[in-house]
């Protein structure tokens, strides 16, 4: 019966120091943490994660005028960070940012709200209406032809 509690002991300590926490850390050569990044219609700055071990770079594709680059590029983990004016347009506008590191590319669609945000209201009272103005007339045309 010793014999037995001693093996086991032994088998449990043996079991114990052969399993061991494996040291991992993160490795890319290049990652970001966001796809899209929508800016509000005032003037803004914005960071976007880069996760690298080399050396990366960030560029304007499009060259759009209204993006400011502040800082586009970087060794290893850091920001990229860009810098947008107010968008004085109606309209929302956008660019393509591209990000290079070790052989490999990646992109950011960043884009910007402008003056004029469309809005669309479905209301009980805009359904009637349009049944009036659209379906009625419809209705009244095929019934005559």
């Amino acid at each position: 019966m010793m014999n037995r509690i001693i093996l086991l002991l032994v088998a449990g300590i043996l079991l114990l120091a052969g399993c061991q926490k494996e040291d991992t850390t993160f490795n890319t050569d290049l990652a970001l943490d966001s796809r899209f990044i929508i800016l509000n219609q005032p003037a803004d700055t914005t960071k976007i994660v880069v996760y690298s071990d080399r050396n990366w770079t960030m560029e304007n594709r499009d060259n759009a005028p209204w993006v400011i680059v502040q800082k586009g590029s970087g060794l290893g983990t850091a920001y990229a960070i860009v810098e947008v004016p107010a968008n004085t347009d109606d309209y929302p506008r956008a660019a393509t940012l591209v990000f290079k590191a070790a052989g490999k590319m990646d992109t950011l669609k960043l884009g910007q709200r402008g003056l004029v945000t469309p809005k669309i209201a479905i209301t009980a009272t805009s359904v009637a209406r349009l049944r009036q103005v659209v379906l009625f007339p419809l209705l009244l045309t095929q019934v005559y032809l």
